[in-house]
Formats: C-alpha cells, sequence, structure tokens
C-alpha cells in the first residue's frame, strides 16, 4: 500500500493554490465522502512524490493511506487535474473509503 504524507489546508482561493504549487511545490487535494457529520478535508501533498508514483502499475487500482495529523485515510482517486501541456498535477479529488485501519 501506498503512504502519503499530507499537511492540511487553512486558506483556500486559487491565488493560494498558485502559490502553494509554484514556491513550495505541492498539490492542492480534497478528502471527501465522509458520512454527514465530518466535513471534507483539505490538503496538500508533495508534487514530486506523487509524480512518481503514477509510474507503478499500482496506480489508481489500489487504494492510497494518507496520513494527516497522525491519522491515518484509506482513500481512492476520484480525479486528477492535470495541466495542459506540463507534467504537472493541479488539483486531486479524493474519496474516502471506510475500512479498518488497524492493518497498516
Amino acid at each position: 500500500m501506498i503512504i502519503f504524507e499530507a499537511t492540511q489546508r487553512t486558506k483556500i482561493g486559487t491565488q493560494y493554490s498558485r502559490f502553494i504549487r509554484r514556491k513550495e511545490n505541492k498539490i492542492p487535494a480534497i478528502i471527501y465522502g465522509f458520512k454527514k457529520y465530518k466535513p471534507t478535508l483539505l490538503i496538500f501533498l508533495k508534487h514530486n512524490n506523487f509524480l512518481n508514483y503514477q509510474i507503478t502499475k499500482e496506480f489508481g487500482i489500489k487504494p492510497l493511506c494518507i496520513i494527516l495529523k497522525k491519522k491515518k485515510y484509506l482513500v481512492k482517486i476520484q480525479e486528477i487535474q492535470r495541466h495542459a501541456f506540463k507534467l504537472k498535477i493541479l488539483h486531486i479529488d479524493f474519496l474516502y473509503i471506510s475500512g479498518d485501519f488497524k492493518n497498516f
């Protein structure tokens, strides 16, 4: 299973997302699909780590584990927005999968 470290986003908006993509080389992402009592999570991932993951055979098939504030979230990729002609990822949508995190 592939594991990614994430940091939580506090600010939202196009200008802030562009700044983070350019200066810190991170991808804005969102985790949704929780039950009604949990809000969606806005996160950042390291761009180069995720770009290298795309080369593997498991890309898009196996679920991912995202660690955010010492909590593990089992997710699958719902949608990836890419730049038109550069090898850049602009945004990722993850769908939360309910599961048992004791096996990690």
